[in-house]
């Protein structure tokens, strides 16, 4: 993997043997130093920790999805008191 900073760049070698089985950072993205940026394991098997990254993630959706919901229900309900304001205040045109 090359490394770059605004002062250096170099290749740098894993300290174990493995299989890249999960990349978390995309090529040229800014990531701080301690930062996790992929793991290595054995070829075809996702580590424990890999598994519990996914679950945490899948709960946070779960929660951030929730949130986007209720968000949406309450802007409706104001608009539809905004609506049913209108209605009762504004005269109503007869039509002839």
């Amino acid at each position: 993997m090359e490394i770059m900073t605004d002062k250096v760049s170099m290749e740098l070698e894993a300290e174990e043997d493995g299989y890249l089985i999960a990349i978390l950072k995309g090529d040229g993205e800014t990531v701080p130093v301690t930062e996790v940026i992929g793991y290595l394991g054995e070829e075809g098997k996702i580590s424990l920790q890999l598994e519990r990254l996914h679950q945490k993630l899948a709960q946070h959706l779960q929660q951030v999805l929730r949130m986007m919901m209720v968000r949406a229900m309450m802007l409706m309900i104001s608009l539809l008191l905004v609506v049913d304001l209108l209605v009762m205040f504004l005269p109503l045109k007869q039509l002839n």
